[in-house]
């Protein structure tokens, strides 16, 4: 086995070696009664089914119930592949189970929060500083809200899975001077989060510049280890394949998940809006460049005649694009990416939608057209700077307004401005909202039950009002208090050269960049909601919630952790820079 000369040997920790074993048995017991705690409220918190969402709660409850009756996603419809399923594996566990949607949820973020307290092992050695962080990790108010927690939607389960595989990435990162053995628990934990998150939605590409950058650390640490006679090139290979083996079984995960919906229904994708030949018509519709095209309308009308012109086979659906655009626009443009409902909505009215592999014909004529056309001077592009095949190319003059709402979402996002419980119930079709309930054995609002007056309600929502109202409140000072943290951490770091502040630097740069450029991209990607673009702004960073505490988190371990040196020394290894 080979160590790094700044390596935390795994049980060398005068903090963890010297705990007393009563005050062990204490940690744990204190751990388990505030997850018990926070299983008893969540068991409680009724959750809203909004069965009128037909794009989104409705969609995803109705993908559910085709994988209980062992039906894959259901017959073909305009819908069936419009979104990943990854959150209907999901719902289907209740039904498995006979656990409590709410239960499940909050269970497997407390696993969550349990793995990242142990992966920070080597950072905050502390056993009572990590169980505190545990305790305020598991009570993140975000997933006491509405939005997050009580809505029967995706946005929410993403939280346990994106810290399930930071948690990997930073062990992996700290422990890289460690004995093989030691990495390949955080490697089967990833294995199985990566491929689940990116199965639930089309956008989890964010995540790819930390893990890749950590993967190119750890990489670049073994090399130096081999030309300094400290490691094999076996042993690089070794965990190369480790580390190589997350990143295979998502791709295992999408190529199953694709040829499955291609024995289905003909059509081999994932999701029709992000890897199909309709994804590449609209990344061709997005770039016409005509009037009235700007931030807030990605296709304009005059764009979408053009379209009609350029390509006689979208032409043949013309009266029903024409139909569909009136109702998606209200009469007017239709904003942002609801263009692309607005033509799937098209196709299905034309009744042509019967199966994936003609739905996949059809509209791969309509992006040879298009591009066609674009080719021969037909069609003009728009300028800009695309950050995604279909979204809105970004021009010069976006730039000023996009940073200052993206730094006003931020602060909004820290201030828990939008955090709050719903205390009203589901709504659309009563026997659906009643069916979703059943599927999800939990505690739900269903529309006429009475379940928000009843008690055992009623304390849940005010104790989770309760604490997200003092959270608000100090929030203010929470962030003065980790921006001097923060400062701390550097000054452990470069000048007294503490081992666990300087690992902890890089990941804190890279926790806070990836949330930086979370929002900043949702940001953009929402910018056409106007007056709701803050509130789905909240919804769609949920991810930015555990980012920013999981840095919150190693900031106060680790300052905590010096503070202690600083005031008892004991003798720990220096990093050498």
């Amino acid at each position: 086995m080979w160590r790094l000369p700044y390596s935390n040997r795994h049980g060398n920790s005068t903090f963890a070696r010297d705990l007393h074993p009563a005050l062990t048995v204490g940690c744990i017991a204190i751990g388990l009664t505030v997850t018990v705690f926070r299983l008893v409220i969540a068991a409680n918190t009724p959750l809203v089914p909004c069965m009128m969402e037909t794009c989104d709660d409705r969609m995803l409850v109705e993908y559910a119930h085709s994988l209980v009756a062992g039906d894959w996603l259901g017959d073909y419809g305009w819908l069936t592949l419009a979104k990943r399923p990854g959150y209907a594996f999901f719902l289907v566990l209740p039904s498995l189970t006979g656990i409590s949607y709410q239960v499940l949820f909050i269970g497997l973020y407390a696993l969550a929060c349990l793995v990242f307290v142990i992966a920070i092992e080597p950072l905050v050695r502390s056993r009572p500083v990590r169980l505190v962080l545990y305790a305020a990790m598991l009570y993140m108010p975000p997933l006491f809200t509405g939005e997050l927690f009580q809505r029967v939607y995706r946005m929410g389960i993403i939280v346990p899975f994106v810290l399930l595989v930071f948690s990997c990435c930073i062990a992996a990162y700290a422990r890289r001077g460690d004995g093989i053995a030691r990495l390949v628990p955080w490697t089967i934990i990833a294995s199985i989060a990566l491929p689940e998150f990116y199965l639930m939605r089309e956008d989890s590409i964010w995540i790819v510049p930390f893990v890749a950058t950590v993967a190119l650390i750890l990489v670049a640490s073994w090399i130096v280890a081999v030309r300094r006679r400290q490691l094999t090139l076996g042993g690089v290979a070794a965990r190369v394949g480790l580390l190589a083996l997350p990143a295979l079984c998502t791709g295992l995960a999408l190529t199953l998940l694709a040829q499955t919906n291609f024995d289905h229904y003909g059509e081999r994708t994932i999701c029709e809006r992000s890897d199909s030949a309709f994804c590449d018509a609209t990344s061709q519709l997005v770039l016409i460049d005509a009037q009235g095209c700007d931030h807030v309308t990605w296709v304009s009308t005059a764009a979408r005649d053009a379209a009609l012109l350029a390509s006689p086979t979208l032409n043949q659906i013309r009266d029903e694009v024409l139909a569909s655009w009136d109702a998606w626009g209200s009469g007017g443009e239709v904003p942002g990416d609801h263009a692309f409902w607005a033509l799937m909505s098209a196709y299905d009215l034309s009744g042509r939608c019967v199966s994936g592999g003609e739905t996949e014909a059809f509209w791969r004529d309509v992006t040879n057209e298009l591009r066609e056309a674009f080719q021969d001077g037909r069609l003009a592009k728009k300028p800009g700077i695309r950050i995604s095949s279909n979204i809105q190319p970004v021009q010069a003059e976006d730039f000023g307004w996009w940073m200052n709402d993206s730094a006003q979402n931020l602060w909004m996002l820290l201030s828990l401005e939008q955090a709050h419980t719903w205390r009203r119930e589901g709504n659309g079709p009563i026997e659906e909202q009643v069916a979703a309930a059943e599927l999800l054995r939990g505690r739900a609002a269903v529309e006429g039950t009475g379940v928000l007056s009843q008690p055992s309600s009623a304390w849940a929502l005010d104790a989770s009002d309760g604490w997200i109202g003092l959270c608000r409140n100090l929030s203010l000072p929470m962030m003065l208090f980790v921006v001097l943290g923060a400062v701390l951490v550097l000054y452990l770091a470069l000048v007294r050269c503490d081992s666990s502040a300087c690992q902890a630097l890089l990941i804190l740069v890279g926790l806070a960049l990836s949330g930086i450029e979370l929002v900043v991209v949702v940001t953009w990607f929402i910018s056409f909601l106007g007056d709701l673009a803050v509130w789905a702004t909240y919804m769609y960073c949920a991810s930015f919630y555990v980012l920013s505490s999981m840095f919150v988190a190693i900031v106060v371990g680790v300052c905590a952790q010096g503070i202690m040196q600083m005031i008892a020394p004991r003798e720990e290894p220096q990093f050498q820079w």
